[in-house]
């Protein structure tokens, strides 16, 4: 058999198959006609295919008995069903694909007119009574997921005739559908628990309306029903059909939902009115949305909701860091913001009561315009023309018009930022807001929603008014905290849209939701121990020379934010240093909060367990408080992860994804994470402002400083600036810090230039606050290690001498001993590794770490080899670690020889560190007798590409010459050897200069501008926004 598709035939597979003959009874026979009137029923437009199957089945069934006749019939009715263009086609295209198991290329426009295109396959075509329609449920490439599609919806169907499918065998055909009232499917299901008068009560439990439904009869004769179902969508009209019979117990939201269709039904029939009611009036005035609902929370109980979130994060039970920070910044009484200050959080949507705003979506705006309210002319184009940051600024700016020039500049920033995105009325927008030319109500509705406001928020206005003194660090910490406030205040699990419920009842549950998810965001958590602040109380063991300067810094020094600079070589207990500095700040400032940022995944990881464990066993605080954070953390649990109500209209959510696990570690009170999250504070992106209020009020700890390329180190500049600005107190570490480096930061951070005394000392420390108050210890610091002798000799393997490399590791270590190469490539150090397994005995332990691992498999490996080779672990009679520059940072590893490729002279020197870096019994080391490091001097374009010519350059010529490493009295001659002074005459010169320039330059477009004092900060900058990954 053949079959015509548009111009071509084609021949039908599986032609010639026909059904078997059989037999049926009567009664059998009836039950055809049965499903043949149901499928006729739920029919609404005429379909040839089913119209000839019906009339053949009629034809087959001609008996003594009717069931041939009816069944005709029911064909005749579905016969006098309307046709509609292209529905016919479609059916049999998507059938007859689906038969066959031929992929087709859809194009759906969803219900709300958008149109895209996808790959579907069919797993199975059911029913719906519900829209009298069919849906195709199958696999849609466009999600790479399971969906189903109403087939009135597909605008094309093209079925793709040289490929097949085959459905999975995990598909559960139609059990998928358990979870469903009618079509719509999901994994996880919800309890939807109604309760039916008695007047009904039989008549419900005549069917069985779902497999889960189950019933108990309450007390007054009244029944109690519930079923669990994937989504409610297709329910409500089911629910709504029994009118006043039956009550929405629960969830809360499809209560809320029946009870605002009740509320219009009413209205359309005249039943109820609130015309003349101007309190009731406003809070018709949507402000959030629910997606695909009709369901709104009024705009003013949101503006109750972020002002009572607020008020919990301004109170005891929160952080006092909160209140230090918009204290300092908005140079006010940290302890009397709770006063007056969510009152202005509250009308950072104040905009939204405006035309421009509510006829954003066109289903709420009918509703209004049904009701009375007058919306003018004014159509949906016309309000995305005005975003509703700008309208609250120009109906704000008279309110405020006698406020400071930087208070007021503050505040209408926190108006127009607060979607992360610096939005500022320029002398346009007024010519845009005119046009709508709004009724004399709305501004009264507004008046209205500010007095209210007022009422609630304001219990003691400040006499006169606080002057921030820097205008940008106001602007910042205002606007990144309103836009936490909001963000909280938007989650639809803690504030349900309740457009029916009287205004004094919803200020109440405002307040206790409010408090319920501040507290479950672990914002009330204590972050301050109780623990004494000297070095010998955190710390069992007697402090080094550099540990024992912590409690020697003058208090005065801490009590501001002050930037601490620590250089010692590796081994010296620098972490300790900084936690324990850290304390001393924590017990003058009130809180331990802060961030330890690093320049790697595996460093980050590695000292995230430190943390855990610093704040269980030394502060006395719980170890979860300590989140780690980057792009590859998959953090657990994740209190801070919100659901948020809909803008609508198009207008963008709020910050959702800034509540993504790696970047909720900076709002958490303790952070560990990788130092790019911290950075992105300092730069031209979405809610900056909220990242920099999370690393507000902190000490942050940056390791490893020295790692950080011009364009890092550009922007860490710009990131120092800004957290001076904001309150923050920063401690540096660095083995292998250049003075020029040093001397940038140290300025970046006081904001002016500093002349800092005994430059070229090494060990050093420097502390200097933002009073520009300074301290160096006045004699050297003494090291753990004061003359520690590293034999420095020389390999030169090519690039494709990887099995000779792999032979030169093992006979290192073939008469004992632990062993290190260090590669600058993933390549070689997979070569080396894959050549050693062939070569050395089982009883030899190999490792090979690096960045192109997977991250579980990473994570486990850098565990292994810290257990192996760490500090107070016995380590393996014969071991060898091959791995890349993830070994030179942080990891706290110890062996006796070590291997490198040619690197820069920091890094050689960190690599260096590892070798003796711990107090063994000199028969753990076998043969060896002193710490010995090779550097392999043959280098190639991947070397050069990583490093620069001219850096390995002045490094070869650093070491020339030298067959030892007289450590730490070489650290500060060999870097500024390197680092200092420029040599033009050196290759690659030019090369590095150009790059240096460029970097900086690339570095310089993505920053936000400096803390100007006297102007906001983006009205100097050509503001972008660039957006972040979320992988990254």
């Amino acid at each position: 058999k053949i079959y015509k598709d548009g111009r071509l035939w084609h021949a039908t597979p599986g032609a010639g198959s026909w059904l078997h003959h059989f037999d049926l009874a009567a009664d059998e026979a009836f039950t055809l006609y049965l499903a043949a009137r149901q499928f006729v029923k739920q029919s609404d437009k005429q379909n040839p295919m089913a119209l000839s199957a019906l009339s053949r089945l009629a034809e087959a069934l001609k008996t003594d008995l009717p069931v041939g006749s009816q069944i005709f019939q029911a064909a005749q009715e579905l016969r006098r069903r309307k046709r509609v263009p292209g529905y016919e086609d479609i059916f049999s295209t998507v059938v007859r694909a689906y038969l066959m198991r031929h992929p087709l290329q859809l194009t759906y426009r969803t219900a709300q007119g958008y149109e895209f295109n996808t790959i579907f396959k069919t797993y199975l075509i059911e029913p719906s009574a519900i829209g009298r329609t069919l849906y195709l449920i199958g696999h849609s490439s466009r999600p790479d997921a399971l969906r189903s599609y109403k087939i009135e919806r597909i605008v094309t169907a093209v079925p793709d005739r040289k490929q097949t499918y085959l459905i999975p065998d995990d598909f559960p055909g139609l059990e998928i559908l358990r979870n469903a009232w009618s079509i719509i499917i999901g994994e996880t299901t919800q309890r939807v628990e109604l309760r039916f008068s008695k007047r009904v009560k039989k008549r419900v439990l005549e069917t069985n309306w779902h497999p889960s439904q189950d019933w108990e009869e309450e007390a007054d004769g009244r029944l109690r029903w519930w079923v669990d179902v994937a989504d409610t969508t297709d329910m409500k009209p089911w629910i709504r059909s029994w009118g006043a019979d039956v009550e929405v117990l629960r969830p809360e939201l499809l209560k809320e939902e029946v009870k605002e269709h009740t509320r219009q039904l009413a209205a359309t029939y005249y039943i109820m009115t609130q015309k003349n009611d101007p309190a009731a009036r406003l809070l018709r005035l949507w402000g959030k949305t629910v997606a695909q609902s009709s369901l709104f929370h009024p705009a003013l109980y949101h503006l109750f909701d972020a002002a009572h979130v607020a008020q919990q994060l301004l109170s005891p039970r929160a952080t006092i860091r909160w209140r230090q920070v918009l204290g300092q910044t908005l140079n006010t009484n940290p302890d009397t913001l709770h006063e007056w200050l969510p009152f202005l959080i509250a009308l950072h949507d104040l905009g939204k009561l405006s035309v421009p705003f509510q006829v954003l979506n066109n289903d709420q705006a009918n509703r209004l315009r049904a009701e009375g309210l007058d919306l003018g002319k004014a159509a949906k184009e016309m309000g995305r023309e005005l975003h509703h940051t700008i309208t609250g600024q120009l109906l704000l700016k008279n309110m405020v018009s006698s406020w400071p020039y930087t208070l007021k500049t503050a505040f209408l920033s926190m108006v127009g930022g607060h979607h992360g995105i610096y939005r500022m009325e320029n002398r346009g927008d007024r010519k845009k807001y005119d046009k709508f030319n709004e009724a004399p109500e709305w501004e009264a509705l507004r008046q209205q929603a500010v007095q209210l406001l007022r009422s609630h928020f304001v219990s003691h206005w400040p006499e006169t008014l606080p002057e921030p003194e820097n205008v940008s660090a106001a602007v910042v910490a205002l606007n990144g905290f309103c836009i936490l406030c909001d963000w909280l205040g938007s989650d639809e699990n803690y504030f349900t849209p309740k457009p029916n419920m009287p205004l004094a009842e919803y200020i109440g549950l405002s307040r206790q939701q409010a408090y319920k998810r501040v507290k479950d965001a672990g914002l009330f958590q204590t972050a301050v121990s109780r623990t004494p602040a000297t070095f010998s109380d955190l710390f069992p063991f007697p402090p080094r020379p550099l540990q024992a300067l912590t409690d020697q810094i003058p208090a005065a020094i801490l009590l501001r934010p002050v930037l601490i600079i620590i250089e010692a070589p590796t081994g010296e207990g620098k972490t300790e240093t900084a936690l324990a500095l850290a304390r001393r700040i924590a017990a003058l400032r009130g809180t331990d909060e802060m961030y330890i940022a690093l320049p790697t995944t595996a460093t980050s990881n590695a000292m995230h367990a430190r943390i855990q464990e610093h704040l269980r066993d030394r502060l006395g605080l719980p170890p979860e408080l300590a989140q780690l954070v980057h792009g590859q953390s998959f953090l657990a649990k994740d209190d801070l992860s919100v659901k948020p109500l809909e803008n609508a209209g198009g207008e963008e959510k709020a910050a959702q994804d800034w509540f993504a696990p790696k970047k909720k570690a900076l709002l958490a009170p303790f952070g560990v994470g990788t130092i790019d999250q911290a950075m992105l504070s300092a730069m031209n992106v979405k809610h900056n402002a909220l990242r920099q209020i999370g690393l507000a009020g902190k000490v942050i700890i940056l390791d490893e400083v020295h790692a950080y390329d011009t364009y890092m180190t550009t922007i860490i500049k710009r990131m120092l600036s800004w957290l001076a600005a904001l309150g923050s107190s920063v401690i540096l570490l660095s083995a292998t810090l250049p003075k020029g480096k040093r001397q940038e930061l140290v300025e970046s951070f006081a904001g002016n230039t500093v002349s800092l005394p005994h430059p070229d000392r090494y060990p050093s420390l420097i502390a200097i606050n933002t009073a520009g108050e300074l301290y160096t210890p006045d004699e050297e610091i003494s090291v753990y290690q004061p003359d520690k002798t590293i034999q420095l000799e020389r390999l030169h393997f090519t690039e494709e001498q990887g099995d000779e490399k792999a032979e030169w590791l093992w006979q290192q270590v073939q008469d004992g001993g632990c062993a290190a190469w260090i590669t600058n490539t993933v390549d070689r150090a997979i070569a080396i590794y894959t050549q050693l397994k062939r070569i050395v005995p089982n009883d030899v332990d190999i490792s090979l770490l690096h960045g192109r691992l997977p991250q579980e498999d990473r994570q486990t490996i850098e565990e292994q080899i810290k257990e192996k080779y760490g500090k107070d672990n016995r380590r393996p009679a014969r071991g060898i670690v091959v791995g890349t520059q993830v070994l030179e940072q942080s990891l706290d590893l110890d062996f006796d020889v070590m291997a490198t490729d040619l690197a820069p002279i920091d890094l050689l020197l960190q690599r260096g560190g590892r070798l003796f870096r711990h107090e063994r019994d000199l028969a753990e080391r076998h043969p060896h007798r002193e710490p010995r490091l090779y550097v392999n001097m043959e280098t190639t374009k991947a070397d050069i590409g990583i490093y620069t010519e001219y850096i390995l350059k002045m490094t070869t010529e650093a070491l020339d010459g030298r067959t030892q490493l007289h450590l730490p009295a070489d650290y500060r001659p060999l870097i500024e050897a390197v680092y200092g002074a420029p040599n033009p005459a050196v290759d690659g010169y030019q090369d590095i200069k150009k790059l240096e320039s460029k970097l900086k330059g690339e570095a310089k477009i993505r920053l936000a501008k400096g803390p100007d004092p006297d102007e906001p900060f983006y009205e100097t900058a050509d503001w972008v926004g660039f957006e972040e990954s979320d992988d990254e």
